[in-house]
Order: C-alpha cells, then sequence, then structure tokens
C-alpha cells in the first residue's frame, strides 16, 4: 500500500511538493479501490469489461434507452456515469466512452503556474452512454457485467429436527439425529404343513426351513416373528394360533436364516401357516 512517510514534517520542516508526492498519492487510492473491485468480481475479472457497481438500469425499450445514473468500473478505475437518454439507428449500438471534464471554480481551475502559465489540471473522468459502434469506448452497454454487491436477507426457519440461533453471520445451526429405524425387514414367509414342507428333520411334526430375502447387509439382527393361520379354526389351526410350537433360528446371514418348527402335538392335524416377522437390527 502506497504511503507518505511525513514523521519529518514539522513546524519548522516543510515538505515540498512534487508531482512524484501527487501521483503517489493519487495512485494510492486507486490501487486501493481497483484491488477491493478485483475482489468482487471473482477470479474471472477481465479489465476490458465494464462492471457496474450502482445503477446504469436502461428503464428504455426496443432502439431508445433511458439509463439512470450510476458508477462503473472499468480498466482499473472507478467511473460516475450520468443518467443518459438517446435512441440507437442503422448500425449504432448503447456503448460507453471515457469523457474528460475539468472542475472549474475559484479554488480549482485554472490554475497558473509558477512559470507563469495557466493550465487546467483538475480532471474529472466519467463514462458517457451514448450510440456508437459496436466494441468502440468502454464496450456495448449490452455487454457490461452487473455485480451483485448485497448480501440478501436470510430468513431461517427449522422444523423439529432443526434449531436455528444467533444473527447473521454468526448463525448456529443444531440438527437433531433422529434415532435410526432399526427395522431391517418386514414381511411374510409360507411355511403351510409342518412335517411335510420344509426339509422334514423328524417323522414326528418336526419341518427345517431355509428363509431367504433380499441382502440386509448384516447379520447383527434378531428375529421376531408370529406364526398366522392361513385357514380356519380346526383343532389344528386353534393350536397353531395358540403357539403350540417349538420354533428355534440359526445360521443367520444377510440374505437369510434358518428355521426348525416343531409341533408339540402332531394329533391335532395338519397346519397352514406362515411366519411373519421382522428383522431388529442389534448394532
Amino acid at each position: 500500500m502506497r504511503n507518505l512517510d511525513v514523521s519529518a514534517v514539522t513546524s519548522a520542516i516543510g515538505l515540498p511538493v512534487k508531482s512524484g508526492s501527487l501521483l503517489h498519492i493519487q495512485l494510492a487510492y486507486q490501487e486501493a479501490l481497483g484491488e477491493i473491485v478485483k475482489a468482487i468480481t471473482g477470479y474471472g475479472y477481465d479489465p476490458s469489461r465494464v462492471y457496474v457497481l450502482n445503477g446504469c438500469v436502461n428503464f428504455g425499450s426496443g432502439s431508445n434507452y433511458n439509463i439512470s445514473a450510476g458508477s462503473v468500473f472499468f480498466n482499473g478505475e472507478v467511473y460516475l456515469v450520468d443518467a443518459a437518454a438517446f435512441t440507437i439507428s442503422g448500425p449504432n449500438v448503447a456503448v460507453g466512452a471515457r469523457a474528460q471534464t475539468f472542475f472549474v471554480a475559484a479554488n480549482a481551475d485554472p490554475v497558473q503556474f509558477t512559470d507563469g502559465a495557466t493550465r487546467t489540471i483538475h480532471q474529472i473522468w466519467k463514462i458517457v452512454m451514448q450510440p456508437g459502434l459496436s466494441g468502440s469506448g468502454a464496450g456495448d452497454f449490452n455487454n457490461w457485467v452487473r455485480l451483485s454487491l448485497n448480501i440478501p436477507q436470510l430468513n431461517l426457519t427449522h422444523t423439529g429436527l432443526a434449531n436455528v440461533t444467533g444473527t447473521y453471520p454468526n448463525l448456529n445451526i443444531d440438527v437433531t439425529v433422529p434415532t435410526p429405524n432399526r427395522i431391517l425387514l418386514m414381511t411374510s414367509f409360507f411355511i403351510g404343513n409342518v412335517g411335510v414342507t420344509g426339509v422334514v428333520i423328524e417323522g414326528n411334526g418336526c419341518s427345517l426351513y431355509n428363509v431367504t430375502f433380499g441382502s440386509v447387509g448384516t447379520i447383527n439382527y434378531q428375529v421376531h416373528g408370529s406364526l398366522i393361520s392361513n385357514t380356519g379354526t380346526s383343532l389344528g389351526q386353534e393350536r397353531d394360533s395358540s403357539g403350540n410350537f417349538t420354533i428355534v433360528n440359526g445360521s443367520k446371514s444377510a440374505t437369510g436364516f434358518q428355521m426348525v418348527i416343531k409341533i408339540k402335538d402332531p394329533s391335532a392335524g395338519p397346519t397352514n401357516i406362515n411366519f411373519e416377522y421382522s428383522l431388529i437390527a442389534t448394532s
């Protein structure tokens, strides 16, 4: 950053004004403003393009332009833009052009130099909107890049799973993680007549069943189920629904388990049952 070291200047020691010192002061603010605007434009900054900082809105339509006053950044410098109204025709488009005027006042221009010559030095550079050929001046108005310098007001709400506290930019969003669903699967397996269906492992109403399903991704689960009758209320079915069975689960995998069912009272008659079950994750 450019500065002037004036530590040696006192009431007894004066500092001569040199053109380099004045140029140094001018470049100090020009460079600072330029770097700030470049940062706002992002990494794609292009010195050949015009970036609208404020205003410069066209309220006209078609070939009629009615552009409001504003400010722009072009080729490293900030320019004011006066309001302008005009109509384009032929090959012309709306363009911006650098234009120079001078600050004329009793304490400004003109300035008499020590050589006796009078000069105007208080320059004012602006971008003037006018009809012109495409690509001339500071570029076509329709190609100017409008910068968004306003931070939108945030209006955050929350549901039962989140809580929002604090004010922008120091916001705290606490999310309550719900209890995970531990039910891996809920389905039904047809058994039918125990001791006849499945793999009969005893001749007295006992069968082994290989229950299979799509992978649940783990063997860490419990099997919870009920025997459900598929038919009426015969003596055998009453015994089925009252739980007169011995059920053993084993050989679990991610895609199935084995189940052994033994009827406690085979004399009750044939069964026609389903095993409706759920797999509950244990970890």
